[in-house]
């Protein structure tokens, strides 16, 4: 069964593989796990399946529940040891380039949604909001407003504050000085800017080979 749908999927939709979870037990016989168990030389010999990409999880509960490095060629595993080489970075897999290149090609931007009263980042189609919580920092060019977002947090009891914040900025922020402070503070955040560059030429950020959704 896990055959047929797994080979559904890459056959009617095109997806180019798959995590297993717990694959440990897809690799199980009755002696125990074996990276040549039936499975496995199955999806291996599949002349659809083999050129996916084949992710385990190498683990789960029973005998011999741990096989981290244990699985056949072919298949990559969700590893539970941090990588040194990763050691300080941030993976941002949606990336279509390393971080500091998209930051500075102006691909990544602070954009402002005034219908909404909040900030969001912008990378391509791609939208993310910003946290209220880290308003204070990224409107530092407009003080007034961003002491409407000190010493917020992520907790529930913060949210009823969160929402008259982001109201309260979305009606200042159709007033001429409101605007004013709003164009100062995506002013600031422009990848010509000497903290946008500074920021690009020293992040940890990577991208991932995943093209940008455009």
């Amino acid at each position: 069964m896990v055959m047929d749908s797994f080979c559904y999927w890459c056959t009617a939709f095109n997806i180019d593989g798959s995590r297993f979870d717990l694959g440990v037990t897809l690799g199980r016989e009755g002696h125990g796990f074996d990276p040549g168990s039936g499975f496995f030389d199955a999806i291996r010999q599949d002349p659809t399946l083999s050129t996916r990409k084949l992710i385990s999880e190498p683990w789960n509960i029973g005998p011999d529940g741990y096989q981290v490095g244990n699985h056949p060629p072919g298949f990559a595993e969700w590893n539970d040891k941090p990588d040194p080489a990763l050691r300080g970075k941030v993976l941002a897999p949606f990336l279509g380039a390393a971080y500091g290149e998209e930051l500075q090609a102006g691909k990544i931007r602070l954009a402002y949604r005034a219908d909404e009263g909040r900030f969001v980042i912008e990378y391509y189609s791609n939208v993310f909001p910003v946290c209220p919580v880290n308003y204070p920092a990224v409107m530092q060019e407009a003080p007034e407003l961003a002491q409407r977002f000190s010493g917020l947090t992520t907790q529930p009891a913060d949210q009823p504050r969160v929402v008259d914040a982001r109201t309260a900025l979305a009606t200042i922020a159709q007033t001429e000085g409101g605007q004013a402070a709003i164009e100062a503070i995506l002013a600031a955040h422009a990848p010509d800017t000497p903290a946008v560059c500074w920021s690009a030429s020293t992040s940890g950020w990577h991208g991932g080979a995943l093209p940008p959704t455009k």
